[in-house]
């Protein structure tokens, strides 16, 4: 009946997600985690004091039309993403915000603001564990990070703008799966 029950209340949900108590829970403690840090809260605090939260732009870059939608810009051009988590050690964050191309989401942001003749100053993500004790982190992307993001997105866009003229979009081939090293000959 339980499940029965869970289903109705999914499918009447409409658009909206339907989330269980464990869920409710664990974004309370997120939530308070980052408010009571004193810069976290600073930040999502200016937000939603000028008013900037989860705001979309509509842009055009290089010929193609990009749409955008931010968690935050503070007053004074401050672009806040929050980052869930289960670790926020910032040694390791700062090697996700690459590996997870997060600096190109930056120059895509920052190139929005831009686009809407508004002030950037620069992205900052306020990240928070998942999990007790909810550890908080505050990781902006450097300069030269923006910038490596921007030749990216340009260079993507440039193969996007590509594929729709040509009305081709090419796969990855034909590959052979050889055995990693670290599996090493098996004895016969």
């Amino acid at each position: 009946a339980g499940k029965e029950a869970w289903a109705a209340l999914q499918e009447g949900s409409g658009d909206k997600r339907v989330i269980n108590q464990q869920m409710t829970d664990t974004a309370r403690r997120v939530c308070d985690s980052v408010m009571s840090d004193a810069h976290a809260s600073m930040l999502v605090n200016d937000c939603i004091e000028s008013g900037s939260v989860e705001e979309e732009f509509y842009f055009d870059w290089d010929g193609v039309e990009c749409k955008s939608k931010l968690d935050g810009i503070t007053s004074d051009g401050e672009v806040v993403d929050l980052k869930t988590t289960r670790d926020a050690d910032p040694e390791l964050f700062c090697l996700e915000i690459y590996k997870r191309y997060y600096h190109t989401q930056a120059a895509f942001y920052r190139t929005a603001i831009r686009k809407a003749r508004r002030s950037w100053k620069r992205h900052t993500f306020v990240v928070v564990e998942v999990e007790p004790p909810y550890g908080i982190s505050i990781i902006s992307v450097s300069p030269e990070g923006v910038q490596i993001g921007e030749d990216t997105c340009r260079a993507w866009l440039g193969t996007y703008k590509q594929c729709v003229e040509r009305g081709a979009w090419p796969g990855y081939g034909i590959h052979v799966a050889e055995p990693p090293r670290w599996l090493g000959r098996k004895a016969d």
